[in-house]
């Protein structure tokens, strides 16, 4: 079990943050007696190797535990390097992992590959999907704003599907972070409300200690998007938002970071105005 603390609000303006912490070692006891129980209800689990990775020009080179996102009888993923482009290692991909026709054996399938530059490099985290099929994630670094990486400090991306199932994907950069107070390399992936609303976290920011934000669609294309600053991570005590955010059914914001107060992990909520 976990134990949680709450504090007032602490944030005030157009979202109100509570937050509550608790020690890694604790939330350490509480994941392995999850993992446990797991693995109680399946005795005799099953190893299935379903595809190896090419690397290369051909596929993903290193793989940090971004997860997979299920779409049309596949599953698409992002690897921050591979792909063979203009950096050393290549600049990363967007994959796909899906059945053989024969319905027996697995394929990878690169459907995107970043150029390093204005396109940024380094996919990090899980994508997202829309309400129109496209898929939305982050690159660490890139995207051409100078301040951070030589190459800039990392975008967020739109992938719109082909026409044709077999055809790459169609890239569009919604978002160039420019560091200082606006925030720097994302490390994880975003999550995406009913309404397309993105949210994530950075790096850096006012305080350099992190930050959360929301990107919207804005104008009457709805082509332009906007970025609010909801939360730097200092004003509650915390610092390094290395996790994707988890939103809950009021519209709530749930994060984890590392450190807070005392060196000990937290786990924080942002409270939509009301």
């Amino acid at each position: 079990a976990l134990i949680i603390t709450r504090s007032p609000a602490l944030h005030s303006g157009s979202s109100r943050s509570r937050f509550v912490r608790t020690s890694a070692f604790l939330l350490a006891l509480t994941v392995a007696a999850i993992l446990g129980s797991s693995l109680a209800a399946s005795a005799d689990p099953v190893l299935d190797r379903m595809v190896t990775l090419g690397g290369g020009r051909a596929g993903a080179l290193q793989l940090y535990g971004e997860g997979l996102i299920a779409i049309d009888g596949g599953y698409i993923g992002v690897a921050p390097a591979g792909g063979k482009t203009s950096c050393p290692n290549g600049c990363g991909i967007v994959y796909k992992v899906e059945l053989r026709p024969n319905g027996r054996t697995w394929r990878e399938r690169v459907i995107f590959r970043f150029n390093g530059l204005k396109q940024g490099r380094q996919p990090m985290g899980q994508l997202v999907r829309g309400t129109d099929g496209s898929l939305y994630g982050v690159t660490q670094v890139g995207g051409g704003v100078p301040g951070c990486d030589p190459d800039g400090c990392g975008v967020v991306y739109k992938l719109t599907p082909p026409a044709d199932p077999e055809g790459n994907w169609t890239q569009t950069v919604i978002y160039r972070f420019k560091g200082g107070d606006d925030g720097r390399e994302p490390l994880a992936g975003l999550v995406i409300d009913p309404n397309d609303v993105l949210y994530g976290t950075t790096q850096g920011g006012p305080s350099g200690l992190g930050t959360v934000f929301k990107l919207e669609s804005r104008g009457p294309d709805k082509r332009a998007w906007g970025k609010t600053l909801l939360l730097d991570l200092n004003d509650i005590g915390l610092t390094h938002a290395d996790a994707a955010l988890t939103l809950g059914l009021g519209g709530e914001l749930y994060g984890l970071v590392p450190y807070g107060q005392s060196d000990k992990g937290a786990i924080f909520m942002l409270t939509p105005p009301s």
